[in-house]
């Protein structure tokens, strides 16, 4: 939201959740008047008609949720913002059990049902490596 305030050149005032499920309730009871959601989250509200959708932040619009206007069609040309999961273990996990949660995610990541299933909560499939790049650490 403040990517998209900054953007459009508006001002909003920032309302703290303790998370996303308790901010789409929150939008769903009136207690604020708009959130920015992972679809995944929102989803069954949406469908159960205690949310309405005004845009989705990809580049294209979401089949899952067809007629729904991308932001940046509907007036914030070049806007586009995306989250995605991740899976972690603790800090110096073997790598056979890296290699072997890798594998066994990717492999139900290519079920079609498990893909129908996060496709129809509006999510990207996708899988990709255990290789993590080398993170730098700001230097204070």
């Amino acid at each position: 939201m403040a990517l998209l305030a900054s953007q459009a050149g508006v001002t909003m005032t920032h309302v703290p959740y303790k998370g996303a499920t308790q901010a789409a309730l929150g939008v769903a009871a009136g207690d604020v008047p708009v959130a920015m959601q992972g679809l995944a989250t929102v989803a069954g509200l949406v469908r159960g008609g205690k949310l309405k959708l005004i845009g989705v932040a990809t580049p294209a619009p979401n089949a899952a949720f067809p007629g729904v206007p991308t932001i940046a069609s509907s007036g914030l040309p070049g806007y586009q913002f995306s989250s995605w999961f991740t899976v972690m273990a603790p800090a110096g996990t073997p790598k056979e059990i890296i290699a072997r949660l890798n594998a066994e995610i990717r492999k139900a990541l290519a079920d079609p049902g498990v893909q129908a299933q996060l496709r129809d909560q509006g999510l990207t499939v996708r899988g990709t490596s255990p290789a993590v790049p080398s993170v730098r650490r700001p230097v204070r």
